[in-house]
C-alpha cells in the first residue's frame, strides 16, 4: 500500500477536499490509510483551514468515550453547592494569603514606591505607584522636575535633553519640550551624520524657522 503511487485522480480528491474536508474521508476515496493522506499533504503543502481544524476539533470532544464523559455537568446544570458559603475550617485561614500580598517570584522582584531604576533607551524612571501596570507605576525623573516645576507635556510633544546627556541631577534649562515629528527628524540625522554635523543640521532648521517666523510677522496686513 505504501509503494502504491498517487494517481491524478487521487491528487486530485486530496487537492480538493483536504482543506476543509475530512481525512478519515479522503482517506476512504481513495483507498489508503489517513496517516498516508497525512503525509501526501504535507508533500504537496495542503494545510487544514482554521474552520476545519475548529470542526475537527469539535467532533473530536463529543466523541470522547472515557467515563469522565458521563460525570460532566450538563448546560443548563445547576451545581447542588451552588451559592451555598464554604469554610475549610482548621487553621487554613491562618496560612492564606492576605489581599495585596505576593508570594514567589513576585515577591522577590517587587520594587517600592520610590524605586527608581534605568528603562530603555536609558531614561532614569521613578516608580510612583503600585498599580501593576507598567506604563502608568513607573514615570520619567525628568517628567517629574518638569511638571513639579509647573510646566506641562502637551499631547504630540516628548520631553527631551538638549545636550543628549540623560544622566541625573535634571536641570531644567537642558529640558524641551520636541514634536513627535521633529524627534523624528533629529533621530533621523544623527543616524545619517556625525554628532557635529547632526547638530549643525538641527541649527540650520531652527535657523530657518525663526526666520519664516520673523518674516510673516513683518508682513503687511491685507487692506
Amino acid at each position: 500500500m505504501y509503494g502504491r503511487k498517487w494517481s491524478l485522480s487521487e491528487l486530485a480528491v486530496l487537492h480538493a477536499q483536504y482543506e476543509n474536508g475530512l481525512t478519515t474521508e479522503i482517506a476512504r476515496l481513495t483507498g489508503r490509510t489517513v496517516r498516508q493522506v497525512q503525509h501526501k499533504a504535507r508533500e504537496e503543502g495542503l494545510r487544514k483551514s482554521h474552520e476545519a481544524k475548529a470542526e475537527l476539533a469539535r467532533i473530536a470532544a463529543q466523541a470522547l468515550a472515557h467515563g469522565g464523559k458521563k460525570t460532566r455537568f450538563q448546560p443548563g446544570q445547576k451545581p447542588w453547592n451552588a451559592g451555598q458559603p464554604f469554610d475549610a475550617g482548621g487553621r487554613s485561614a491562618d496560612t492564606r494569603f492576605r489581599p495585596g500580598c505576593l508570594n514567589g517570584a513576585a515577591a522577590r522582584k517587587f520594587m517600592p514606591i520610590g524605586s527608581e531604576r534605568i528603562a530603555d533607551g536609558g531614561y532614569l524612571q521613578r516608580k510612583v505607584s503600585c498599580t501593576g501596570v507598567k506604563s502608568t507605576d513607573w514615570v520619567p525623573v525628568h517628567h517629574l522636575v518638569w511638571l513639579a516645576a509647573g510646566r506641562e507635556i502637551p499631547p504630540g510633544y516628548q520631553l527631551g535633553f538638549k545636550d543628549g546627556n540623560k544622566a541625573p541631577p535634571f536641570n531644567l534649562d537642558n529640558l524641551e519640550l520636541v514634536s513627535k515629528s521633529e524627534r523624528m527628524r533629529r533621530n533621523a540625522y544623527q543616524l545619517r551624520y556625525p554628532g557635529d554635523i547632526a547638530k549643525l543640521i538641527q541649527l540650520r532648521g531652527a535657523l530657518r524657522r525663526q526666520i519664516k517666523r520673523i518674516s510673516e510677522q513683518a508682513k503687511p496686513e491685507a487692506a
